[in-house]
């Protein structure tokens, strides 16, 4: 089967196996985005897999897709860890933060991102 891995204005589809884990998911997504852009693609586990209305269900690294009930053509939003600086003004010696970025999927045409 097929899913669409979408984040941001890029939409990736990739076959997978209703066996194989969320982890297994997101090794191809690092391979796929392995680039000029981006050395070595997408750490797993900088990876969140989201699923569902509002795209507030994350998906577990350990479980199968099939138990998930992924199914083929379905349309999964990734997002990532990304660090941020800490404000100008901050302390010396304050360590960047990691947060994970929001869901902003745009679909061709529209002009404003989808919530």
């Amino acid at each position: 089967m097929y899913v669409r891995v979408k984040r941001a204005r890029t939409t990736m589809f990739l076959h997978v196996e209703p066996t194989e884990t969320v982890l297994e998911l997101k090794a191809k997504i690092q391979l796929a985005t392995d680039g000029d852009d981006c050395p070595g693609g997408y750490p797993p586990s900088r990876q969140k897999l989201l699923v569902g209305p509002g795209w507030h269900s994350a998906l577990e690294d350990a479980r199968q897709l099939q138990e998930l009930k992924v199914e083929n053509d379905m349309c999964i939003a990734l997002v990532l860890l990304n660090k941020v600086e800490p404000p100008e003004g901050s302390p010396e010696g304050t360590e960047p933060t990691e947060e994970w970025e929001e869901v902003r999927i745009e679909e061709p045409g529209a002009s404003e991102p989808a919530a």
